[in-house]
């Protein structure tokens, strides 16, 4: 029977960020057929298969294989969680939904990768800086019948190759990224956000604020460093020297203050947001799709996010990012 096209292929992206729409929807509509969804999410997709033809048969082509917790074999298939998502319910799993990182934790409790693998994450200095593939192909999925493993072994395996050859659209994602102007930052929300400074090195601050507004990033950046000698964790001057030397011709710098910047608690929106376009504007994809990513999870309804989000999940899928 020829099959038609999904007629609704970010109902399944969006169930998963950072998984291909093929792996999203095998692994849901498996889960739904197995009944191992919450109710509500069970509607959502009985809703979805009742107005999509391509969906409905790519279910009945599930059923046909056989009942899978009859199978009397263990076998792997492809849906771990991603190494990038393992990485953040190690170290920042705020950023993770709380049913996320519950299923996170049942996982690693099963599978012995999985659990290799965060041993040797918490083991390196800090936790921090590595490369991973966040778009990975590796997981457990138990009791499989052997003709259902085959068909799925076969689906993940196209769909590795798939990703593996699939180029990371650089120029289209550089093209997202804009800086927003001195003069519009949102000073307020920086200073809010930062640890408060001494009225001597506040005085300092001040004026580099002044200097960058002006577009004076030199000398603007000469007083931040200053600030940062006397006050080393304020988390303000650390992005807007980011800033400066990105503007003064020194992008890897900006990435890596910007970055660090991000880190210090409590985040702002005004860092954050800021990290994702430099991140994009020096090729550092996968940071941008980690960052952007934690941002959706939080605020799914500020509209700069929401639009972001979407347009690096529309380029990046597919592709395979260091992170």
């Amino acid at each position: 029977m020829k099959q038609t096209a999904c007629n609704d292929r970010d109902f399944f992206t969006q169930q998963r960020p950072g998984t291909g729409f093929e792996e999203a929807r095998a692994i849901l509509l498996g889960m739904y057929h197995e009944q191992e969804l919450d109710a509500e999410k069970a509607k959502e997709v009985k809703q979805h298969l009742d107005h999509c033809v391509c969906c409905t048969q790519f279910l009945g082509d599930l059923e046909k294989i056989g009942e899978f917790k009859t199978a009397q074999v263990v076998l792997p298939f492809a849906q771990c969680p991603s190494s990038a998502t393992i990485d953040t319910y190690l170290f920042d799993r705020v950023l993770l939904p709380a049913d996320e990182a519950k299923r996170v934790r049942k996982h690693l409790k099963e599978c012995p990768l999985c659990k290799e693998e965060s041993s040797w994450l918490k083991s390196v200095e800090e936790g921090r800086g590595l490369e991973f593939s966040a778009l990975r192909v590796r997981n457990y999925m138990q009791y499989f019948a052997v003709a259902a493993a085959i068909f799925f072994f076969a689906l993940s395996a196209f769909l590795w190759q798939q990703r593996k050859t699939s180029p990371v659209p650089d120029e289209e994602l550089r093209a997202l990224a804009k800086l927003e102007r001195p003069e519009r930052l949102d000073f307020a929300n920086l200073e809010k956000t930062s640890v408060e400074l001494s009225p001597e090195t506040l005085e300092i601050y001040d004026e580099a604020i002044r200097r960058f507004q002006n577009r004076k990033f030199q000398e603007a950046s000469l007083q931040f460093e200053d600030v940062l000698r006397l006050k080393p964790d304020h988390s303000a001057s650390l992005f807007l020297l980011g800033y400066c030397y990105y503007e003064i011709g020194q992008p890897e710098k900006a990435f890596e203050l910007c970055d660090r910047a991000e880190a210090i608690q409590p985040h702002s929106l005004t860092r954050c947001m800021s990290l994702v376009h430099i991140a994009l504007m020096t090729g550092h994809f996968g940071r941008a799709v980690r960052e952007i990513n934690g941002l959706y999870h939080e605020a799914p309804d500020v509209p700069e996010i929401r639009e972001m989000y979407q347009q690096i999940t529309a380029l990046t899928r597919g592709s395979t990012l260091q992170m």
